[in-house]
């Protein structure tokens, strides 16, 4: 851990986040208090990535998120204490049978074009994303067979097998219009808060308040997207009152802005994913090896400086996982061994690692390289920028690089969708064909009691772990540096989607 602590000094870690990490273990905000300042604010969001695609429908992008999360909304939301609540629907749905929900619509609600939000658009907003033709990045919707309409306001949702998540699942499911309009995507209709004024190639995007919102009307009307890739520049335009909020801060950073907040508990898996079907990893014994090569306790303590804790071995956080699952101990020697009784010592791994993407993603994958390394096997450490970390991480199956850093959020509040995505034989960033894991993450899926299956999903979590189909690393707190005029609680799900309608602009006290 000191030679880690004297190697993070060394890539540019100044030691000055210890404030950061003190008063943000509750998740406190450390912004002064102030009154509101009234209706109709705007403020500027400071983004560190391009949208992919603006389709609300297609890949889980952050860039996307952070510009349309609430220019579209879903049947179901997470609130701040990530629970499921009814958004577009009209109450949670009931089952019809083991296999049908039954979901109410709200009554009066319509699209920012006038279309009705009806039966209609939400069953073809549903067959649409589960639909093989939008190769949608939504694990989340993996279980869902189909929908048909009841009445105008009634529908039925049919799933694969009996499914106790769906509502979680349908909260990211965003309901379109039964007629696209032309121009889709970049021509956004929908029902929520925010309309898409303006979007430029580059990520530069402005949002207006929707006049004929269906429900409260927000307090900030107006909000200006400025992509900014490099997070230091990002935090100069902070300084310079340029922006009012930056998402996804180091901790090093966050407690030079004029105040920041950070997420109550863990939201994201800082993980490695190795090609478990060919190459050098292939051979559980060198998975397993490389896994023992990770100082994770250093890296929560002295890259993140108390805003992370080492990693439990499974791609969503402890705390809605398997509470009594532990990771690899950090043993160079027992790492070596196991390298040595495989074969591989002197093989190559290459290792693609994000660069200005994740908060110290850098120094991190500079850090991790060097202790893989210690092991026999040679590490050849890639970074790369947004878009070319997406080629290599949506490269799955035996196509997928050797390994491939990666950050796991907590988007249903359960180990579900995590599972399914990097562990499933079919999941979209699944590097693993495992028949044996397949066969426990469907029997899980089936379980609606839900005593059942978090003891049929920790089975999962199990076997991912002990045959080390990921390199688990961290997890971390989400931080937002602020303006002194923000204050928002922040969404226990993940930072992008971005809820501009629960912050709040204040004028701040003397």
């Amino acid at each position: 851990m000191a030679a880690l602590a004297l190697f993070v000094a060394a890539c540019g870690g100044d030691g000055d986040g210890g404030n950061a990490s003190n008063e943000n273990q509750a998740g406190t905000v450390a912004a002064k208090a102030g009154q509101p300042a009234g209706p109709d604010q705007a403020i500027t969001v400071a983004s560190g990535a391009e949208a992919e695609s603006l389709d609300p429908q297609s890949k889980d992008d952050d860039g996307m998120m952070i510009v349309l999360w609430r220019v579209y909304e879903g049947l179901y939301d997470i609130n701040v204490e990530g629970q499921v609540e009814p958004l577009l629907a009209d109450g949670m749905p009931t089952a019809v049978d083991d296999t049908t929900w039954e979901v109410k619509l709200k009554p009066d609600v319509k699209f920012s074009d006038g279309q009705p939000f009806d039966a209609d658009a939400a069953v073809k907003s549903i067959e649409r994303i589960i639909s093989p033709k939008q190769a949608t990045g939504f694990s989340e919707t993996a279980t869902i067979a189909g929908a048909s309409k009841v009445d105008d306001l009634t529908i039925h949702v049919k799933t694969k097998a009996p499914d106790g998540l769906l509502p979680n699942r349908l909260a990211v499911v965003k309901m379109l219009p039964p007629k696209l309009p032309a121009g889709f995507p970049e021509k956004a209709v929908g029902t929520g808060p925010y309309l898409l004024k303006s979007y430029a190639s580059g990520g530069n995007a402005e949002l207006e308040v929707n006049p004929t919102y269906w429900g409260e009307k927000p307090q900030i009307t107006k909000i200006t997207i400025k992509n900014i890739p490099d997070e230091g520049t990002r935090l100069q335009a902070l300084d310079a009152g340029e922006v009012d909020v930056v998402p996804g801060v180091s901790p090093d950073q966050a407690n030079k802005a004029p105040s920041f907040v950070a997420s109550d508990k863990a939201v994201y898996i800082g993980l490695v994913r190795p090609n478990t079907i060919k190459g050098t990893l292939a051979d559980v014994r060198v998975r397993q090896a490389l896994s023992h090569a990770i100082d994770r306790q250093a890296v929560a303590d002295s890259i993140f400086e108390g805003n992370a804790i080492a990693s439990s071995c499974q791609p969503t956080p402890v705390h809605v996982g398997d509470p009594e699952l532990k990771d690899y101990s950090f043993d160079l020697e027992q790492a070596k061994q196991l390298v040595e009784e495989a074969g591989a010592t002197g093989k190559t791994a290459n290792l693609t690692w994000t660069t200005g993407v994740f908060p110290q993603d850098r120094v991190v994958g500079q850090a991790i390289a060097q202790g893989l390394e210690q092991t026999g096997v040679k590490v050849k450490l890639q970074l790369k920028g947004y878009k070319a970390f997406l080629e290599d991480i949506y490269a799955h199956g035996p196509d997928a690089p050797d390994m491939v850093f990666t950050e796991s959020d907590n988007n249903l509040a359960s180990p579900a969708s995590k599972v399914a995505l990097f562990y499933a034989s079919d999941g979209p960033v699944s590097a693993v064909s495992d028949p044996e894991m397949d066969t426990l993450i469907q029997d899980a899926g089936t379980k609606v009691d839900p005593a059942e299956r978090d003891a049929a999903y920790n089975k999962v979590l199990e076997r991912g772990c002990e045959q080390a189909d990921l390199l688990t690393i961290y997890e971390r707190k989400e931080l937002y540096a602020l303006s002194d005029k923000i204050e928002f609680t922040p969404n226990p799900v993940a930072y992008s989607k971005m809820y501009y309608d629960r912050m709040k602009v204040v004028e701040p006290a003397n």
